[in-house]
């Protein structure tokens, strides 16, 4: 998986694996409830990871199109 850091209030790091159609986010340590966590997204399509990673507000976005009840997600830490 490819990590980029990304500029945003929330998350810190931004991964995405094509061959794997698998997203990861790290979110920054010491904010909110989601504290340092990573999560991994299974079945993410390259052009959905491209829209989060083109938004203007990152955490934003993926909270609007990634959090969703019924979407799996594991989370690391």
């Amino acid at each position: 998986m490819d990590w980029k850091p990304v500029q945003s209030s929330n998350l810190a790091l931004v991964g995405f694996d094509p061959d794997k159609s698998e997203m990861g986010v790290e979110f920054h340590p010491g904010k909110g409830e989601d504290n340092g966590r990573i999560y991994f997204y299974p079945d993410v399509a390259a052009d959905e990871h491209a829209a989060l990673m083109n938004a203007p507000s990152k955490g934003a976005h993926f909270h609007q199109n990634f959090v969703k009840p019924g979407r799996p997600f594991t989370r690391i830490r």
